[in-house]
């Protein structure tokens, strides 16, 4: 067992308590980003501090990561802090979870500066009281929530849309062009993936679970399209379906030939734009474009 488990045995661990408080939302199958991440802000209601014992403010609860507020607050102005992260019993680690302490620095508050010096992960909890805790709690989920608010608006593409019912049927098993994903061809869409914008050619496996396609994106370093073939994915946020393609190889010469315009955040749009516009003018009869 490891010493830090000593300190607190996992049926009274704090932070399991405040996990199991403010579980994570589900994830929409078909969401961008950003609004997965606007749901993993509790509302106010939610967010009440009373659902545990010590109280806990809690500003953010994710799958991998849950923040709240403890000890010290972090009072308005205040530029300079410490982030730590305490690793063993000997360490000043007391919770058996890998954690971050971002400690504030103020400087025109003396009985709070002279004890943060040496906090370090020590302290005690009841240096934030309830209401204040709350009151400071409300304010960071509220400026969270203004930053998810402008990653959405960032999103130039439109919202996802709900597959169509041929997406979802899609389930062969070969990745040859000479088995398409579907009698018409392979399906075309862009979709998002881990925040970038991709364009993809489906090649086969049922696509509301993991499989295989063809996926282009754009470098935001060196400006060029980047191409994964035959890439196991997980289901994407779909954005647009564009239409079906016979030939898998066809397609990948045509992505890449491409010249990237630049046109900075419409960049991958400008480039797309010219993909499918090449498609339509020198493979009419291997595409069959849907109407959005």
């Amino acid at each position: 067992m490891n010493e830090a488990d000593l300190h607190y045995p996992p049926d009274v661990c704090p932070f399991c308590n405040i996990a199991a408080a403010f579980p994570c939302p589900e994830s929409s199958l078909w969401s961008s980003r950003a609004e997965n991440l606007g749901r993993c802000v509790p509302g106010e209601e939610e967010a009440n501090y009373e659902k545990t014992s010590p109280s806990s403010f809690v500003v953010l609860r994710s799958r991998d990561v849950v923040a709240f507020l403890d000890i010290l607050p972090m009072t308005g102005g205040v530029t300079d802090y410490n982030i730590v992260q305490n690793n063993g019993a000997r360490a000043a680690q007391v919770v058996p979870h890998v954690h971050f302490h971002i400690i504030p620095r103020p400087g025109t508050m003396p009985e709070i500066r002279n004890k943060s010096w040496t906090m370090f992960g020590r302290g005690q909890r009841d240096d934030l009281d309830d209401e204040e805790g709350a009151k400071l709690a409300s304010e960071m989920r509220k400026v969270l929530r203004e930053e998810v608010a402008k990653m959405k608006s960032g999103e130039k593409e439109a919202n996802p849309l709900k597959p169509s019912q041929h997406y979802k049927n899609m389930a062969m098993n070969s990745n040859s062009n000479d088995a398409p994903s579907s009698s018409d061809g392979h399906l075309v869409y862009t979709a998002l993936r881990d925040g970038t914008i991709t364009l993809n050619i489906h090649i086969s496996g049922s696509c509301t679970t993991k499989h295989l396609c063809n996926v282009f994106f754009l470098d935001q370093q060196t400006g060029n399209i980047n191409f994964e073939p035959s890439s196991q994915s997980a289901p994407p946020a779909m954005l647009q379906e564009h239409g079906l393609f016979t030939d898998i190889d066809r397609f990948a010469d045509i992505c890449l030939k491409q010249r990237v315009p630049n046109q900075g955040d419409d960049t991958f749009k400008a480039w797309r734009s010219q993909v499918l516009s090449v498609i339509k003018e020198e493979c009419g009869a291997q595409w069959a474009p849907y109407k959005n």
